[in-house]
């Protein structure tokens, strides 16, 4: 099941390969700046260009369907779940 937006509008786009964060994940995830990253996958307010690999897998299977088969060398969690 893909991220729906209270629109009935899935977060991913698979004519141009982007995807938005879902409203309920914004603001919990940033990079090497203030701003919170508000792409998965494509250019980010974070200076970053975000691939599907780099996230959680809830985060994956909700927006994506699948969880990616690519390595990530990232292991990024929302604040608060940081240990």
């Amino acid at each position: 099941m893909l991220a729906i937006d209270e629109n009935g509008d899935t977060h991913f786009n698979p004519k141009n390969g982007m995807a938005t964060m879902p409203a309920k994940w914004l603001g919990q995830f940033y990079n090497a700046c203030t701003d919170p990253c508000d792409m998965l996958l494509g250019p980010c307010a974070c200076g970053a260009w975000h691939h599907q690999e780099e996230w959680p897998v809830d985060i994956q299977l909700a927006v994506f369907g699948n969880i990616s088969d690519k390595k990530t060398i990232s292991h990024q969690r929302p604040r608060g779940e940081r240990g």
